[in-house]
């Protein structure tokens, strides 16, 4: 079981950068929230599924991280959905935050930071 590919012109997995940890939310959209004198709540939903992953980046060398960063750009994935327990593929919005690097004994160290995953539109296909 592969949990996340990159779908383009040739597959990249991620699996070597989800060793650091990742998580996967995913919700259902929610359209409206009604609260009732009586303390009840109804929320009212669509089909369309929000997915969030989050991947927290560890210590890597430079090389290898570089090629992984190089490859989390915003389009097509393929991800295991934890809620389905299949794959399904998506289009999904990257966002890298900045990164704080060091260097020592001319080896570059990055420091832990966590890319985010957004789900923008399911993919049919």
């Amino acid at each position: 079981m592969v949990l996340l590919t990159k779908i383009d012109e040739e597959e990249f997995e991620f699996d070597k950068i989800l060793v650091s940890g990742y998580t996967i939310n995913e919700q259902p959209n929610l359209i409206a929230k009604k609260q009732f004198t009586n303390g009840n709540r109804k929320k009212i939903t669509t089909e369309y599924t929000d997915v969030v992953i989050e991947i927290d980046i560890g210590c890597f060398d430079g090389d290898t991280l570089a090629t992984y960063l190089s490859k989390l750009t915003d389009g097509e994935y393929k991800y295991y959905s934890l809620n389905d327990k299949i794959e399904k593929n998506a289009n999904f919005i990257i966002t890298l935050p900045s990164q704080t690097v060091e260097n020592s004994n001319n080896d570059i160290i990055v420091k832990d930071f966590t890319v985010l995953l957004e789900k923008s539109s399911d993919v049919i296909w």
